[in-house]
């Protein structure tokens, strides 16, 4: 439930007054908790309002501002504040019936001093030293390099339009409150977009703000914000982008940010920064952090607290570069891995030093070669199928190479030590592969030896064999003899 406090504006005749800008102040801090502006009735309405004591002012020129206070708001009702307003009474009228004629004019003709045209002045801040309706503006030159002017203003509603200082600036004269403070050649179109100074810069969208540089653009048509602080040829279009200075910088995803030399932040929420060179550097995807930095990156912080899950397509986080800084910096002369213990990024050393407890691994190696690679789809990233052992299946036999999460549950595995693992297993495959070499060439020599010997036994044999057809030759001659010495005998 809340209080609604709610009456009628009247003139000192009593005739309603419609226009008038009532407002609920809380009367211990000056917050407008609610304001509303009297109908043709004269009447208001200002809800919402809770537990609290509040002022009630009723303003319109020209008529005195009204003000009630220490109004009890509490938690339910209705409570009802009328006014009536009487007419103020001017010191100078300046009224005038043509288009040519002028109500009040200022003419400062002195050469010295501070030359004054009008000034108007008030002791408190409901007034107006200078008040213009709704339908004037205020155009005047100040020299022949610039001009002020102010258009339409409303101090309860949006406020006027202001141009400042050198030459060939353009607002739209449309949308409120566009500001341009100084420089040369700026444009303005958008409801409260700004150019602070410098030249050839725009401020199109909502909100847009282009502090100074040149040639710098912030904002879109129909976007908010979007922010450039200085330096040359940068551009904020994305909502609620910033770029603060640098060169040839793009922010254009929203709430991006985009700083250095030709850094481009295309996705919403990164964040890109680029060196000096004129390599362009740009996002991939949105809420992305990038850096590009030829002369290397450093770090110099008491603690580094990294918070939120990090990984790559293996599962790992790399740091690639030609230098990595670390203060205290590691010795020189080696390479050493970098990881997370519980939140802190430590060295890891292998030297006994800096160990204690050291104990055989024991038949962890063969644990490791059971192990069961699987292929699976993370429930909360996109890529598709990946390669990799189970948290839970490494715990069962070999609890070393688990990571645990806060409450104690297998959480990720330590891939890079599973090559630890396996180091008895390779040497126990090299000590069996030179037994096995052993044992060849071993047989290698037996072969050799019973190739020799059957050579040998094949020389004997075609020996025996050579005797034999001689043997078998001289049998044949000497059947031969036989033969003719029985035929001879007989005859």
């Amino acid at each position: 439930m809340t209080v609604t406090i709610e009456g009628t504006v009247t003139d000192h005749y009593g005739a309603p007054l419609p226009g008038v800008v009532v407002a609920a102040v809380e009367s211990s801090t000056g917050s407008v908790l609610g304001q509303d502006e009297t109908d043709p009735f004269g009447e208001y309405s200002i809800g919402g309002l809770y537990n609290t004591t509040c002022d009630v002012t009723a303003r319109k020129l020209p008529y005195k501002t009204g003000v009630k206070e220490d109004y009890d708001v509490g938690t339910t009702g209705t409570i009802t504040v009328d006014f009536s307003l009487r007419t103020l009474e001017p010191k100078v009228i300046g009224d005038t019936s043509t288009e040519t004629d002028i109500g009040v004019r200022g003419v400062a003709a002195a050469s010295s001093g501070e030359p004054i045209g009008v000034w108007g002045s008030v002791a408190t801040s409901d007034g107006w030293g200078f008040y213009t309706p709704n339908d004037a503006r205020i155009d005047g030159t100040v020299d022949s390099f610039g001009t002020w002017i102010v258009d339409t203003a409303n101090r309860f509603g949006y406020t006027g339009n202001v141009v400042q200082g050198g030459p060939d600036h353009s607002h739209s004269g449309g949308p409120d409150g566009q500001t341009i403070s100084g420089g040369e050649s700026h444009v303005t179109d958008g409801i409260w977009s700004t150019v602070g100074g410098g030249g050839l810069n725009e401020a199109t969208g909502y909100y847009a703000t282009v502090s100074g540089g040149k040639e710098n653009v912030a904002g879109s048509p129909g976007f908010e914000g979007g922010t450039v602080g200085g330096g040359i040829l940068n551009e904020a279009s994305g909502k609620v982008s910033t770029v603060p200075g640098g060169t040839e910088n793009v922010a254009a995803g929203d709430y991006s940010f985009a700083a250095g030399r030709q850094a481009r932040a295309d996705h919403d929420g990164a964040v890109v920064v680029g060196d000096s060179t004129t390599t362009t550097v740009s996002s991939s995807t949105q809420d992305e952090v990038v850096f590009q930095a030829g002369g290397g990156l450093t770090v110099q912080a008491p603690s580094i607290d990294l918070q939120g899950q990090l990984f790559s397509s293996d599962g790992g986080l790399h740091l690639t570069g030609s230098d990595l800084v670390m203060s205290p910096a590691p010795p020189s002369g080696a390479g050493y891995d970098l990881r997370l213990d519980n939140g802190t990024v430590v060295i890891d050393t292998s030297s006994a030093r800096y160990k204690t407890a050291v104990q055989p691994l024991g038949d962890a190696s063969e644990q490791v070669l059971d192990l069961e690679p699987r292929t699976f789809e993370y429930v909360d990233r996109s890529g598709g199928r990946e390669l990799g052992l189970i948290a839970e299946e490494v715990d069962e036999s070999v609890p070393e190479l688990v990571i645990r999460d806060e409450e104690g549950r297998p959480d990720a595995v330590k891939y890079d030590r599973i090559g630890a693992c396996l180091v008895p297993e390779v040497r126990e495959n090299r000590e069996r592969v030179e037994e096995l070499e052993a044992e060849n060439q071993a047989l290698r020599a037996e072969l050799g030896e019973s190739r020799s010997a059957v050579e040998a036994r094949d020389e004997q044999i075609d020996e025996l064999e050579r005797r034999m057809d001689d043997l078998t030759g001289r049998l044949a001659t000497l059947e031969s003899r036989i033969e003719d010495s029985t035929a001879g005998s007989a005859d």
